[in-house]
Formats: structure tokens, C-alpha cells, sequence
């Protein structure tokens, strides 16, 4: 998406909105054509030059000097003046694209050779989903293993919490952890073998897919960034309507976590960017509720709030902190609060009691209660200056 405003093309010109082909006799008029998204010249002219729309859909190549590292694209949407000595050159999006060309007379360009050439390429999918046959949420509250027989198509695995074992009968086994993404091949030759923990629940997506182009995510497993984790939990919602649109948003909603994760996975030149580790993941997270947390802290915020928030399970949750600060995160939560509570008994603008509620505290009792016991002095004590030195 090219984003087009009078500031952001004032360096190469100026737009403006009504034609003037008929109006400025001292410019010569020239209609012109292209059918191409493609070119490997520019053309740069030594005066003003009008650009004017008539039909389709356009753009303009254009920049200070040729070198194709420094062209910028912007759509044409409404006439253009570009400056003398710019180099550019207009090409189609779609079809055939019509338009003027207004100069002085006599002036003609100088064609510049662009190496390499410019070709445009329109926004596609390098995938498409054709049909899902079956999605569902599946929750195991003890430990099992179980076959599933083979069919010849893609199965998306998702776990939302616990530990799942793949084994193919390649001897190919693949290890998902909570929040581990796989999208797997069609095998229809022999099925799969899957082994559960206690309380395990995943996502199980049977859907027919037609491949555009070369991607590599199949049969590989892939730790979920946030944002892919809160698309997966909308299919999940989605899953459980019988309405018909929520049927396509469901589509759509698979379509976007594919995309997120091709997206994660390759750099803007198509390769493969470099993996990040499941620790990376998990501090990238942390991160992320921590600074929630503290935005929130003066609201009446639950673990359960948290937990909606950012998509995970109150035990995914815990071990998210328990491994990475040693603590839980109810007690990580009161922490903070305390710490906001001795910056509100400080300023003197509210009471003990209007702190307890704004910093969600049940109630001024176990406010008081938790503050002695973090702090060795009570709230009416430390307001009024007490204890310091433990500060």
C-alpha cells in the first residue's frame, strides 16, 4: 500500500485537482497510453511537467536520480506537476491506464537506461484456501495417546496449552509445546500417532489448500508470536458458531494466521529470516504483559483480565512468570500496586481507603493488611512520613 499526500510528494512536485488541458494554450498536449507495469527507462525533462489522468489505474516511477534504490512508487489519483529534472516515468497497475502529458513546446526528454528494470507486482496471495472439512477445540484433562487415521490433506495443529507428540511413521516426530503452531502435509498412506500430557487442548484444523508459490512452512513447528496467537483464538470462537459468516471469518482468520506466520518466517527479499528461539519468544511476551500490567495498574485488573488479554491459559501464565522472575503472577500484580500505592500515600491527594479502590483492592482491610506486610509499616504510618530509611 503506497500512501499519497501533497507533503510526502513535494519533493519531486505538487498535486492538484481539476484538469487544465484545456485551459493553458502556452502547454502542448500529448495523450498518451500504457498497458505495461514494467519499464527500464525514465525520462527526465528540463521543465515543469503536467501529468493528467483520464482512465484506469496508475502509477508514477519516480525519483531524484535513476538509481533504482532511490525510485519511489506513487499511485496517480489526481493530476500531478512534477519539477524540472525528476526522473520518472508512468506505468499501469491494471489494463490499460490513459492519460495527458502537458510540457512547453519543443521540449523533449532525455530517456535515461533504469538498470535493473522496474516491475511492478500487483498484491497476491502465494496460497489458497479452498475448503475447511473440519475445525475443532479438543481438550484432554489426563494423559493419552491416540491414532489418526491418514487423509489426504493439510491438518493445521495448534496447542493452546500442554505438550503434544507427533509421531509419523517416517520415524519424523515432531514435539509441540503450549502455543507451537504446525501445518501438516497430506499423508494418506499411513496416519499419525499423538501423545498428550494432563490438561493438553489444541486446535485441529482439516482444510484442502492450492500452492501458488514456493513457501517452506509445512511439517516444521512454530512458536506463535502474540499476534498470531490472537488470531488462532478467533477460530477458535469462530468455530463454535453455526452462523454463516462467522463460517468465512473463519476462512479469513486462517488465512491471516498462514500469513503471519509466512510473514515471521521470510524477509522482504523472500528468504528465510533467522529463527527466533522459544526464550526470545517467551521474553518478547513477558515484555509485552509486564508493560500491560503497568499501564493498568491503577484499574481493577485480574489475573483473569491478563489472561483474556493476551490469549493464554491461567497455567501458561504462571509459568510464563515462574520461569522467567521467579514469582507468580498474582503476587508480581500486587507488587506493582504497592509500589503505586507508597507514590499515591506520598502526594496526599487521596485516602487510604480511595487508594485501596482505585488500585483495585478488594477492600481497605487486606489493602492494609498486604501493605504492612510488604513494607513492615502501615499505610497511615508511611503517609505521614515513617520509615524512610526502608524506603
Amino acid at each position: 500500500m503506497q500512501k499519497i499526500t501533497e507533503n510526502s510528494f513535494s519533493q519531486f512536485g505538487s498535486i492538484y485537482f481539476h484538469p487544465i488541458a484545456a485551459e493553458r494554450c502556452d502547454l502542448v498536449c500529448k495523450s498518451l497510453a500504457t498497458e505495461s507495469g514494467n519499464t527500464d527507462e525514465l525520462f527526465r525533462f528540463p521543465c515543469e511537467v503536467y501529468i493528467e489522468p483520464s482512465y484506469g489505474v496508475g502509477s508514477v516511477v519516480i525519483g531524484k536520480s535513476p538509481n533504482a534504490d532511490e525510485l519511489c512508487i506513487y499511485p496517480i489519483h489526481h493530476c500531478l506537476i512534477i519539477k524540472p529534472n525528476i526522473y520518472f516515468r508512468v506505468i499501469s497497475k491494471a489494463g490499460i491506464f490513459k492519460f495527458s502529458i502537458l510540457t512547453r513546446e519543443n521540449t523533449k526528454p532525455i530517456k535515461i537506461q533504469l538498470e535493473p528494470a522496474y516491475k511492478y507486482e500487483n498484491i497476491s496471495m502465494p496460497f489458497n484456501i479452498n475448503r475447511v472439512f473440519d475445525c475443532s477445540y479438543v481438550k484432554h484433562e489426563t494423559s493419552c495417546n491416540f491414532y489418526k487415521p491418514p487423509h489426504n490433506h493439510y491438518e493445521i495443529l495448534y496447542t493452546c496449552s500442554g505438550y503434544m507428540r507427533i509421531s509419523e511413521p517416517s520415524s519424523v516426530n515432531h514435539t509441540l509445546n503450549t502455543h507451537d503452531f504446525i501445518l501438516l502435509s497430506p499423508n494418506d498412506t499411513s496416519g499419525r500417532n499423538l501423545s498428550l500430557n494432563t490438561s493438553c487442548s489444541y486446535l485441529s484444523v482439516v482444510l484442502d489448500i492450492s500452492i501458488k508459490s514456493n513457501i517452506h512452512i509445512f511439517d516444521r513447528v512454530f512458536p506463535c508470536s502474540v499476534e498470531v496467537q490472537a488470531v488462532l483464538w478467533k477460530i477458535i470462537q469462530e468455530a463454535s458458531s453455526s452462523s454463516k459468516y462467522s463460517k468465512m471469518l473463519l476462512l479469513c482468520h486462517l488465512e491471516e494466521c498462514i500469513t503471519e506466520i509466512i510473514h515471521n518466517e521470510y524477509d522482504v527479499n523472500g528468504g528465510f529470516k533467522q529463527p527466533e528461539t522459544s526464550q526470545k519468544l517467551q521474553s518478547n511476551q513477558l515484555k509485552r504483559i509486564l508493560s500491560y500490567m503497568e499501564a493498568m495498574v491503577a484499574e481493577p485488573v485480574t489475573i483473569d483480565d491478563i489472561c483474556h488479554e493476551f490469549f493464554m491459559s491461567r497455567s501458561s501464565l504462571q509459568a510464563l512468570f515462574k520461569n522467567n522472575l521467579g514469582c507468580s503472577p498474582k503476587n508480581y500484580l500486587i507488587n506493582i500496586k504497592l509500589q503505586k500505592s507508597k507514590e499515591l500515600l506520598r502526594q496526599n491527594q487521596y485516602t487510604i481507603s480511595q487508594i485501596s479502590y482505585l488500585l483495585g483492592f478488594s477492600s481497605i482491610h487486606y489493602f492494609s493488611r498486604l501493605f504492612k506486610k510488604y513494607f513492615n509499616v502501615s499505610p497511615s504510618e508511611y503517609s505521614q512520613g515513617k520509615d524512610e530509611k526502608n524506603d
